[in-house]
């Protein structure tokens, strides 16, 4: 008799374990280069939103903004548009005849400009942004 009840209990775990299960999904979602939308599968959902990229600087501007940026202090820290800003009002004052060591530069609010960015920021646009 010793035997029903040890039988009896293997039964049972037998049951038991085998409602413990454990189940694996793999769910794979393909994307083009590119593509933006909601992708599903199954129980997920993807949502591609588009790549936010700048528009490439021109080459005028390209090799400007290598050169103030190579030779500016504090004011090199300006966004490439603050620069080129700079670089155009700069242009503007040279074709209006003012000499490039008195050009007025109008630096960005938070920046700082040093004696001699102005020539700087002269000499660069003249050899690249002016006409």
């Amino acid at each position: 008799m010793k035997r029903l009840p040890a039988v009896l209990v293997l039964a049972t775990a037998a049951v038991l374990l085998a409602g413990c299960t454990s189940e694996t999904t793999e769910e794979n979602i393909t994307v083009t280069p590119g593509q933006t939308g909601t992708f599903s599968s199954g129980d997920t959902t993807v949502v591609v939103e588009p790549e936010d990229t700048a528009a490439p600087a021109s080459s005028e501007n390209a090799a400007y903004l290598t050169e103030v940026r190579s030779k500016l202090g504090d004011l090199a820290s300006a966004t490439d548009d603050q620069l080129v800003s700079l670089g155009e009002s700069t242009c503007e004052q040279l074709e209006a005849g003012t000499p490039a060591d008195q050009v007025i530069l109008v630096v960005p609010a938070g920046l700082s400009a040093q004696p001699g960015d102005g020539v700087i920021v002269a000499q660069a646009a003249q050899a690249t942004l002016c006409d």
